[in-house]
């Protein structure tokens, strides 16, 4: 109670979507990379403990760092965020330094999606892990609620509901109704099943740390929904749905928290649409690499 947690975190997400439309003249073909490296804190104070054994936790995040990189047809766009300080460049021609007071609007937009990330919150985290209620300032509520539904517990991960032995195995569950909030999935939308294991890796810190593994391959093909495409709503047909996730987290019963952990994480989706009268194929590439670690006191 009352003694905080401090973590290091750090994710690289690289992304890059391919459009072709099919015109009668011929395909009229377009790419986006996208990269968004980020590096923070996070604090986690245990403030209160229910009788069936919920946490709540205070989180506070720390330091926040971004570097965000955007190549398309128009040309390449760079974006370095340090909490509220923004500088942003384009075909390195600065169009937005806030501590420079330039580009003061968009400046002001591109804020509004950092606010979020900097505001602290509570948690209440059930005994697996599972986070069961976000509670703070709306913006708070709103952002974490929608990150949470694409991830079991904070950093991915789900402890067993019973002891296990070296090699036991358990799983947790995620339905996906939509992809990133990008496809609005109909239907059921997509069961997903993550696989978690007590591992034989060598643990990094002392042979007293325990050592898990995590892994999910999820693929789909023939769904529907429907997406914003410059504008217009639209109805998409997914061809093709694949996603790959494996990682190695540590506990340490010491501390009672997890201590290291690392992810590797690969979606790819295959989207056919039209778009005015054209019919249109999209694919995405999306890999995402993170880690975190326990700071020592």
């Amino acid at each position: 109670m009352n003694h905080p947690l401090v973590f290091a975190v750090e994710s690289n997400t690289k992304t890059v979507t391919s459009r072709t439309m099919h015109l009668e003249t011929g395909d009229k073909f377009s790419v986006i990379q996208n990269s968004v490296e980020t590096r923070y804190q996070l604090k986690l104070t245990p403030v209160r403990k229910a009788r069936d054994g919920t946490w709540t936790l205070h989180y506070e995040p720390m330091d926040r760092q971004e570097i965000m990189d955007v190549i398309d047809d128009d040309g390449h766009v760079s974006t370095t965020i340090h909490n509220l300080d923004i500088r942003s460049t384009r075909d390195d021609k600065v169009e937005v330094d806030t501590a420079a007071g330039v580009g003061y609007t968009q400046g002001k937009t591109l804020k509004e999606g950092v606010y979020p990330k900097l505001l602290s919150g509570f948690f209440d985290f059930k005994p697996d892990g599972e986070i069961s209620k976000v509670d703070g300032d709306l913006p708070f509520i709103d952002f974490w609620t929608d990150t949470i539904k694409y991830q079991v517990g904070f950093f991915d991960f789900i402890f067993p509901p019973n002891p296990v032995s070296r090699g036991d195995a358990w799983n947790a569950n995620i339905t996906l109704k939509d992809l990133q909030g990008t496809i609005r999935l109909e239907g059921d939308g997509i069961l997903e099943t993550n696989i978690f294991k007590r591992d034989e890796h060598a643990a990094t810190a002392g042979p007293h740390i325990l050592a898990y593994a995590g892994s999910l391959l999820a693929h789909d093909t023939g769904l529907t929904g429907d997406m914003d495409l410059m504008g217009e709503e639209t109805k998409v047909k997914i061809t093709d749905f694949n996603h790959t996730k494996n990682g190695k987290y540590e506990y340490d019963p010491d501390a009672g928290c997890l201590s290291d952990g690392s992810q590797d994480e690969n979606v790819t989706v295959t989207v056919e649409l039209a778009y005015k009268g054209n019919p249109v194929t999209m694919k995405t590439e999306l890999h995402i690499t993170s880690k975190f670690q326990l700071m020592r006191d």
